[in-house]
């Protein structure tokens, strides 16, 4: 998943800051695997890759969306999100 989200990033013009993994967090049936994407690019760019995001075969939901200009003047976002997605816990055996 990692290397997809960065890759339609790129697809998309944007330039990534940061894009790396958060710790896992146990669930009671499965783990939520947080992901950190920081980028910069311009809002329809931004735009394309949330959609783009959403085709992928994994569920991915975006938490804790911010949305900055890199400066006063400039028409350029600074756009920061953690993204999820989850996987399944093994099943125990019980002995």
């Amino acid at each position: 998943m990692l290397s997809s989200v960065n890759d339609l990033g790129l697809k998309n013009s944007l330039s990534f800051t940061r894009v790396d993994w958060g710790e896992k967090q146990v669930q009671e049936f499965l783990y939520r695997l947080p992901l950190n994407i920081e980028l910069t690019g311009n809002y329809d760019n931004i735009g394309q890759l949330s959609e783009a995001i959403a085709t992928l075969p994994r569920i991915i939901s975006l938490h804790d969306v911010e949305w900055n200009r890199v400066s006063q003047e400039s028409s350029t976002l600074h756009f920061r999100v953690r993204a999820y997605t989850y996987q399944f816990k093994p099943e125990e055996t019980k002995k």
